[in-house]
């Protein structure tokens, strides 16, 4: 089964018995289509997942291949106080396409740039933010 994500990923893999994404063969594929976080989800939410690329699909079976020595990535969810637990494990998908250095516009400080070429309306990266809630707004 296929579930499309608002970011235009997708989480592939076997749904169980109450219609979940729940399992130890799941996997968030990127907006790329081959960039992958393979491993344990509950509920469409990742658990413990490593890199992963799709190499194909047959008969509604994708087929993986994991990266050898890949980190363990988790759901890392913000909190108004914390942007991210793991905030220096780089994402796969974003080290692919973009980096951080220097901007050329004085005072301006760091800025994000395009490693590829890409077409319009691609997503290059993701930004996590910090979560407030309506009473801390």
């Amino acid at each position: 089964a296929t579930v499309c994500q608002q970011d235009g990923g997708s989480v592939v893999g076997e749904v169980n018995e109450d219609g979940e994404m729940t399992g130890n063969k799941v996997a968030y594929v990127y907006t790329d289509g081959r960039t992958a976080l393979y491993g344990k989800f509950i509920e469409g939410e990742i658990i413990e997942a490593r890199l992963a690329t799709l190499l194909s699909e047959e008969n509604g079976q994708p087929h993986f291949e994991l990266q050898p020595g890949s980190p363990v990535f988790t759901y890392d969810k913000s909190t108004s106080s914390c942007i991210a637990v793991n905030g220096l494990l780089p994402d796969p998908y974003e080290t692919q396409r973009v980096y951080v250095a220097d901007s050329r516009i004085k005072g301006a400080g760091e800025g994000l740039f395009a490693k590829i070429e890409a077409e319009p309306n691609t997503v290059m990266a993701f930004y996590n933010g910090v979560r407030i809630t309506h009473q801390e707004s």
